[in-house]
């Protein structure tokens, strides 16, 4: 059999154009025969000669931009494929069916399949649902016609239907007497067309389910196919067929009286609608829409006139006046006063109004439903009176409240508030009834809204069920055939449907490489414990939605527990114990427990009842991985101290915890070390506040075998210096808190040689690591602590370098580091290895970072040397990286009252430059008072800023940006600066914006309500806030113009490196030789500025030098003028003479 596929629009009835043959194609026979009229020889696809059973479909793809696309499904034994008919291009491979297969029906996206007894239904290729054949009789066609299916088996005499709307149901089962070789369905589903042996006619069915209600019912396995007789003529008698054809049941010739009908009344409060079609209420809606646009385009034509004798009345048609008599005109007269009235005797009013006002208003509602479109205008039109339209809104509001005819009533109302929505805006008569069906619209379209939206939640997340889901369901409906689908689904395949669809990978993974973290973070720094918090409330959600699934919850509520006080323990503890027999079926919550985090806070009454209680929690969670203490207040301990170390070493013997982090203390470390021994891997102790005793605890006894992470602070390094750990690689010495100068020395001298990752805090500890860590990779080393550095080889394991500056110093410790680093790196031989230099610098946000006695050249240097450093970085193939943003290291509690100094001193400056532009003769006491003002205001506000605004903005904004990067400063506080974090310009302008504009806002109140009463609270309050606002942007702003000077001139200057660079590597790198010029004061640039300048003495001597060669040169010149004189009187004394004595 050749199958050939191509639309008849498509084909060209010119000589096709020659084409390579298929291999499959069939060669033409030698003899010329005659071309058909209307189709024309196309493509051969294949040739078989068994039956192939194929399918063909065309239809438009849902926002398809091309036409109809052609899909063709074949089948070869058990295997079948889907092509595209276009390009004849293979689609997909479905899987394999049980046996062969002999039909196949393709219906949307849908393919039908028969195997053997059994129908299958494939969606993309997946197995969805499976019928089967209650007689086990192979199917040889099937159809699918609407919600039904028809499978026709291969002796061609059994019709079975299935229903696919219910579940699969089989609702019809029938034979024939004579065998069936062809069945086809009308167009509309109406008509089923049988073609039979041994007959040249067509057989037609009529579809009852199209003209008449029918209940479907379930033809029970063990009911026998009942015989039906094939349709005959009946000629005439069209009367007598129809009441043959109505009698006749689809199983069999009884009607059945065991099936379901629904009841009229529902019980609950379940929201029905009204089984009308929706045209209906759309054609209600848009009424008078529907009326303009059926108004004819030209007005009517005047029809011709009667002769004038004959008198006519005025109208479109004419009609001719007759006269009328009395009776009749006293009858019109009646029907307008009726009208003037207002008065209605429609049957639609007297419903309305015989009804019970406290009813449903059911029968009103039937009638209303009953008419048509126009009709119901009309009606709602001819309610005039307040009465008429009071008890309308009555029976809106009840039948509202009685959660019948939804979507009729929002018809009613929409229509009847635009009718007449001014009169009942103008009567206040009516206000508490609209008042009423305000609420009641209120409450139900909530309720709708929530009952959908918890569908489409369960519609969305059950689609991504995991392909294993299908074949459990299936294992599931055969193990329990009697029970619901639902309830018959087992508890693992529930939590495999869910933890698939809102589990975030990764969310409760402990990062063993970040100290202080509890969870890790993705790739754009967003904490993966608040991506798990959210797919716990989306399953939270899911719980709502039926009672049976807060199982499912078990998984995400109860991954991470955190317990406050021990009233908690006790309730904690009864929840795990009462879960059992409230949810039998499901797993025990405590399985799901990964970490548990006890953050005792105050000084807690600890009592033996809270021990009982921690040891259940700890022993109902078997999979506990991390166990936490670190975080409960200092004095947390000093109630009870005995039984919370021994509950804990209780609960926790046996588990296999790899984590555990708590406050150093050493008896409590003592107590349970023993009991972690084999399973720990990572342990981190913070520093106590407590005060620790000198006594020496033994530990030489114990051993981590496992333990590959120690982070602990140097009161710690003295107990843990003599356990064995041969598995340690990774090491963190936090800040120390106590003078102990052998405590590091020996932990290193024991297992230097094994660690790979090492962090030092102190440059006491440098010195250690020199000396007995020559296989270190990653090293984390204080700017302070690279002036130890020396030239040598043993560094070459090294592979990263991480430099921390410590905002606490009064110094920058950065210029000298730079300058170190360089002179080392620029011996070849140390550091051979090493491909990443990494600098984690501190943000100065505080006010006291204009007073701080920096180098005064510590910018230059840092961009002289810090140039020199990447030139030679670039030279020897190494990256350098720095990140600013690094905690401040610690608090200082005497902070607010020194920062009080500039305000202080800003105030006295400016009062005393008042009192000179006014004159005043009082200058003394105004700059003392000012500045006395200024420190206490001073004072308040930073006092508030630190210990009541920041912390009440931390805890009030905890799931916020604002938030993430302030716990993260404060972290990498605890953890010695370690996770420095790039910082935006955006973080930078808004440092402590917020709390210093609740700070100022405070202050300014409590200061102006001291001075004027509480009428200066409002004023104070936005003057103050608004201006502390200001001065923290502008100075935030400065330090953003500090920070970008410095990038730029480090830019400039590397530009001039690179300039240098390109000289041959043979000849020394040229040094600036210019010498460095102090930097001027601020009074000598304002005097500079002035156009006054300052001399050295050499120049003070150079002009002395001039001043007295000019003066010589000056004395020089007149002595010669004064000779001349001289002489020149002489010579006139002579001439006067000589004259005189002539004339004599």
């Amino acid at each position: 059999m050749a199958v050939a596929v191509q639309p008849i629009s498509a084909v060209d009835h010119s000589e096709p154009p020659p084409r390579k043959r298929l291999r499959t194609e069939v060669a033409c026979s030698p003899k010329v025969q005659p071309e058909p009229r209307l189709f024309a020889p196309f493509r051969a696809l294949g040739l078989v000669t068994n039956h192939v059973p194929f399918a063909l479909q065309t239809r438009t793809h849902k926002g398809a931009t091309e036409g109809p696309r052609t899909h063709i499904v074949t089948c070869l034994g058990k295997s079948w494929a889907m092509w595209e008919g276009g390009k004849m291009g293979l689609l997909f491979v479905g899987p394999d069916a049980p046996e062969q297969i002999t039909s196949v029906v393709i219906d949307g996206k849908d393919v039908w399949v028969s195997s053997g007894s059994h129908v299958i239904k494939y969606i993309r290729g997946k197995e969805v649902r499976r019928l089967a054949n209650p007689l086990s009789t192979p199917i040889a066609s099937m159809l699918v016609f609407g919600s039904q299916l028809l499978s026709l088996t291969q002796d061609g005499t059994r019709m079975f239907i299935w229903g696919l709307e219910d579940g699969g149901r089989l609702i019809d089962a029938f034979r024939t007497s004579s065998v069936a070789t062809s069945v086809a369905f009308s167009p509309t589903n109406d008509f089923l067309a049988t073609a039979h042996v041994d007959s040249v006619g067509v057989y037609l069915w009529a579809n009852r389910a199209q003209y008449s209600e029918v209940a479907l019912q379930s033809v029970p396995d063990d009911e026998k196919v009942i015989d039906v007789a094939l349709p005959s003529m009946q000629g005439t008698a069209e009367d007598e067929a129809l009441d043959a054809l109505s009698s006749l049941a689809l199983t069999g010739q009884e009607k059945s009286s065991d099936f379901f009908l629904a009841p009229p009344e529902f019980d609950g409060d379940l929201v029905t609608l009204s089984l009308l079609p929706r045209s209906r209420w759309q054609t209600l809606l848009n009424f008078e829409v529907i009326q303009q646009r059926n108004k004819p385009k030209e007005p009517p034509k005047e029809p011709e006139k009667a002769p004038f004798f004959l008198p006519t009345l005025p109208g479109v048609e004419p009609r001719f006046a007759i006269e009328q008599n009395e009776s009749e005109k006293t009858k019109k007269q009646t029907k307008r006063l009726q009208k003037a009235s207002a008065s209605s005797d429609s049957t639609f009013y007297k419903m309305l109004a015989a009804e019970d006002p406290h009813g449903d208003y059911e029968e009103f509602f039937t009638y209303a439903k009953s008419l048509s479109p126009a009709a119901i205008d009309l009606e709602l039109r001819s309610l005039v009176t307040l009465d008429a339209l009071r008890t309308f809104l009555t029976a809106l509001n009840r039948r509202l409240r009685s959660h019948r005819d939804f979507e009729a009533v929002q018809s009613f109302q929409n229509v009847f508030l635009r009718m007449h929505g001014d009169v009942l805006t103008a009567n206040p008569e009516l206000q508490e009834e609209l008042e009423m069906l305000q609420d009641a619209q209120r409450k139900e379209s909530e309720k709708l809204n929530v009952e959908l939206r918890q569908g489409y939640v369960v519609m969305y997340y059950c689609i991504l069920l995991p392909p294993f889901a299908y074949i459990l369901l299936k294992e599931a409906r055969e193990s329990h055939p009697d029970q619901v689908p639902t309830s018959s689904v087992p508890n693992e395949l529930w939590l495999d449907i869910f933890k698939h669809a809102t589990f975030v990978p990764g969310a409760l993974d402990c990062d063993d490489g970040h100290a202080i973290a509890c969870f890790t973070r993705d790739k754009d720094g967003i904490c993966l414990a608040n991506r798990h918090r959210e797919a716990m409330d989306i399953a939270l959600a899911l719980c709502i939605v039926c009672k049976r699934w807060n199982m499912l919850a078990t998984e995400f509520v109860f991954a991470y527990i955190r317990v406050k006080d021990g009233e908690q323990a006790i309730r904690l503890a009864d929840a795990l114990r009462h879960y059992a027999t409230t949810y039998p079926y499901a797993p025990q919550p405590g399985r799901h427990v990964i970490r548990l985090e006890l953050a005792l806070e105050g000084a807690h009454a600890w009592t033996r009842l809270h021990s009982w209680a921690l040891i259940k929690i700890l022993k109902s969670c078997p999979r506990l991985s991390v166990f936490s203490t670190a975080f409960c207040s200092p004095d947390v301990y000093l109630w009870d101290m005995s039984t919370f170390p021994d509950a804990i070493c209780h609960g926790l013997k046996g588990s296999k915890l790899r984590r555990f982090e708590s406050g150093y203390i050493p008896s409590f470390v003592r107590k349970l070390a023993p009991t972690l021994e084999d399973s720990l891997e990572v342990l981190w102790l913070r520093p106590s506040d407590r005060r620790l005793t000198k006594k020496r605890v033994q530990t030489s006894s114990l051993a981590f075998p496992r333990l590959h992470m120690l982070i602990l602070s140097e009161a710690a390094e003295n107990c843990f210096a003599e356990v064995a750990m041969p598995s340690l690689q990774t090491c963190i010495l936090e800040d120390p808190i106590q003078d102990s100068d052998k405590a590091p020395q020996c932990l290193l001298a024991r297992y230097g040689e094994q660690l790979r990752y090492l962090v030092t805090s102190s440059t006491l500890q440098v010195s250690y690591v020199l000396e007995n860590c020559p296989r270190i990779a990653h090293w984390t080393i204080p700017c302070a602590a690279v002036g130890m550095l020396r030239v040598s080889e043993a560094y070459s394991s090294i592979i990263s370098l991480t430099l921390i500056e410590e905002s606490s110093l009064r110094t920058c410790m950065l210029p000298m580091a730079l300058r170190s680093l360089h002179s080392i790196l620029s011996e070849d031989k140390s550091f051979v290895s090493l491909r990443l230099i990494r600098f984690q610098l501190p943000l100065r946000s505080s006010f006291t970072s204009f007073v701080r006695t920096y180098n005064e050249h510590w910018e230059y240097s840092c961009i002289r040397h810090g140039g020199l450093l990447l030139h030679l970085c670039d030279r020897r193939k190494i990256s350098v990286q720095a990140s600013f943003g690094v905690a401040q290291q610690s608090a200082d509690c005497w902070a607010p009252f020194t920062e009080q100094v500039l305000p202080a001193a800003t105030t006295g400056v400016l009062a005393g430059a008042y009192g000179l532009v006014k004159g005043s003769t009082q200058i003394g006491p105004l700059i003392t008072s000012a500045a006395l003002n200024g420190g206490v205001a001073g004072a308040t506000f930073f006092s508030f800023r630190e210990y009541i605004a920041s912390p009440v903005l931390l805890h009030a904004l905890a799931n916020t940006e604002y938030s993430r990067r302030i716990r993260e400063l404060q972290a990498s506080r605890r953890a010695g600066g370690r996770s420095g974090e790039k910082l935006t310009w955006w973080d930078m302008r808004m440092n402590k914006v917020p709390d210093t504009a609740i700070s100022g806002a405070f202050t300014g109140a409590i200061l102006n309500a001291w001075k004027r009463g509480p009428a200066g609270i409002v004023p104070g309050v936005t003057t103050a806030g608004l201006a502390c606002t200001l001065i923290q942007l502008a100075y935030n702003e400065l330090d953003i113009a500090r920070i970008k000077y410095v990038s730029r001139t480090l830019q400039e200057t590397r530009k001039q490196q690179d300039a240098e660079a390109a000289l041959p590597m043979s000849q020394p790198v040229p040094l600036p030789s210019a010498p460095i010029e102090p930097r001027k004061s601020f009074i000598e640039r304002m005097l500079v500025t002035m156009g006054f300048h300052q001399v050295t003495d050499e120049e003070f001597l150079e002009k002395l030098k001039f001043k007295r060669d000019y003066a010589l040169r000056r004395i020089e010149e007149l002595e010669q003028e004064r000779a001349q004189e001289k002489e020149k009187i002489a010579s006139e004394t002579v001439d006067s003479q000589t004259s005189v004595k002539s004339q004599d």
